[in-house]
């Protein structure tokens, strides 16, 4: 999501050409914290290119050093964005990228999988927050750190008070999730942790479990802390 989005905009579809525009922009997470919250509208394989200053600008990269297979990245597209406006034209779409390999794709499929959707397509519509969590270690000695991402669908960019999502959704959504989760807690069969355990061992608020919801992530209790400055 980071190294091949200038890349990647030189991919233009038939449709983009004949319109003359290059497609969503691309949202830059340029910093430990960045976040945008859109409506994720799709998703599609899409090649990556070498940089210009490679040897082999241009071309798809292969990965084991240029000789194994085509390299590919996940392309998302985020509609009606939290993201600033750049002129009176931005209609607040914006592209983000996973890569198809790693900690990036996994943590992804288990923001689908934690909201029960099957298949990629089966979220679009709904609401999408990614934040660029703390960076990891690097892969190797010598290599740079490894970025580290969190994908939340529905409730990350309520409780984190952020983007558009509370105001689209309006507070009946909300009721509904309160009302949801009191039906949870007085179920008879309860799991070993609940929500509100997790945010108390966490040193969050526990008055966040309605907004946050069943079985939240480890990357969602993470964005959490660090948006509450809890260490």
């Amino acid at each position: 999501m980071n190294e091949n989005t200038t890349q990647e905009q030189r991919v233009r579809s038939v449709d983009d050409v004949l319109s003359g525009g290059g497609g969503p922009k691309v949202f830059a997470f340029d910093h430990v914290g960045a976040h945008v919250t859109g409506t994720f509208a799709d998703a599609e394989m899409v090649p990556v290119y070498y940089p210009k200053d490679h040897p082999l600008a241009g071309q798809q990269k292969r990965y084991k050093q240029g000789t194994g297979n085509l390299a590919y990245q996940i392309r998302l597209i985020l509609e009606n964005t939290d993201d600033r406006r750049v002129d009176d034209e931005d209609d607040g779409r914006r592209r983000a990228f996973v890569k198809e390999f790693g900690d990036q794709r996994d943590a992804f499929a288990r923001a689908l999988s934690d909201r029960g959707f099957k298949k990629v397509s089966d979220a679009y519509g709904a609401r999408l927050t990614i934040t660029r969590l703390e960076d990891g270690p690097p892969p190797f000695k010598g290599g740079q750190n490894e970025y580290r991402w969190a994908y939340d669908f529905n409730s990350a960019d309520s409780v984190l008070n952020r983007g558009n999502g509370r105001e689209n959704r309006g507070t009946d959504d909300r009721e509904h999730r309160e009302h949801r989760d009191d039906r949870r807690e007085t179920r008879e069969e309860k799991k070993p942790k609940t929500t509100r355990d997790l945010l108390r061992d966490a040193g969050l608020p526990e008055d966040l479990a309605p907004l946050v919801g069943e079985n939240p992530t480890p990357e969602l209790i993470a964005a959490l802390k660090a948006q509450h400055g809890v260490k």
